[in-house]
């Protein structure tokens, strides 16, 4: 986009502040980037925050937003409809995703926070009770994950594909209790969380399984049990289509050797267990049809 074109929406978000118009803020940061810069190094995280402001410039612009400023692992952005805030919040969603499909190295995995307010814009800033909320969210958010309040929900009509979640009311640190809503964006067949909605499986309509989790989702877990998925053929005979390598595993899919604590990971079920019920959560899929895998989960579930 042209340097013009993002003069003119910063113009007409500064117009609607001005006259009290209520304008949408959104605020993006990527999961596991502090451990990421740790383990890849410095430069190798540089690249990595690049890529994502990059990636993110282009889809807050194309929904004539304004990236207002970057945050290290993050970026804030302001939109002056709010179904433009969101609209660009699922398009980069949905380009994440598909660029992780493209990765040969650790996806990329992001929160996203919108809320709604007549904030005070500088050169480059945005200051308000609104921006506040939307980092929180940001903060709250698994990676895949947007979240929205109650006001953009009943704002914006969402497009045929997609809908709101709700969340319920939740305690925001310095800010009280808010109404929230998640905007699921993938064609869900189905999804699980566990007891403290600090991780969510989610199986998709196109046979994939997503994992979302939250900051912090992996010292909980542990970093050994909860690995970053990742989608790739290998060498090894393989379980179905999409589903995660397994650590340990020399890159295959195929789990490893029985462990006293078992790790998330995919292992085959044999005939005789099926229909029958198994301890902690489960996700199936067949194929092909002679082979049943199932994802074990060191979680409580709700």
């Amino acid at each position: 986009m042209s340097w013009s074109t993002t003069l003119k929406n910063r113009q007409l978000i500064r117009s609607q502040l001005a006259a009290g118009e209520e304008i949408a803020v959104m605020f993006s940061d990527i999961r596991g980037f502090t451990e990421y810069t740790a383990a890849a190094g410095d430069r190798a995280a540089w690249r990595l925050a690049r890529f994502h402001e990059t990636l993110l410039r282009n889809e807050i612009e194309g929904h004539n937003g304004v990236l207002v400023k970057t945050l290290g692992d993050g970026v804030m952005a302001a939109f002056g409809e709010l179904r433009d805030g969101v609209a660009a919040a699922v398009a980069i969603q949905r380009a994440i995703r598909a660029k992780n499909d493209e990765l040969e190295t650790r996806p990329i995995e992001v929160g996203i926070g919108l809320a709604s307010g007549i904030p005070v814009m500088t050169e480059t800033d945005l200051f308000g009770n609104s921006v506040n909320l939307a980092q929180r969210l940001s903060a709250m958010a698994k990676g895949g994950q947007i979240i929205v309040t109650k006001k953009i929900k009943e704002a914006v009509p969402l497009k045929e594909g997609l809908r709101y979640i709700p969340l319920g009311r939740r305690e925001i640190k310095g800010l009280g209790e808010e109404e929230l809503y998640e905007v699921a964006w993938m064609a869900e067949l189905f999804r699980i969380s566990d007891a403290h909605d600090r991780i969510t499986i989610v199986l998709t309509a196109r046979g994939t399984v997503v994992v979302e989790m939250a900051k912090g989702a992996r010292q909980v877990t542990g970093k050994k049990h909860l690995p970053f998925f990742r989608f790739r053929r290998t060498r090894k005979a393989d379980p179905p289509a999409g589903l995660p390598r397994v650590p340990g595993s020399g890159g295959s899919r195929i789990p490893p050797p029985p462990h006293p604590h078992p790790p998330v990971g995919w292992k085959e079920e044999h005939p005789a267990a099926r229909g029958r019920s198994s301890r902690g959560a489960g996700v199936h899929r067949e194929s092909p049809p002679s082979r049943r895998w199932k994802l074990i989960l060191p979680l409580r579930v709700r």
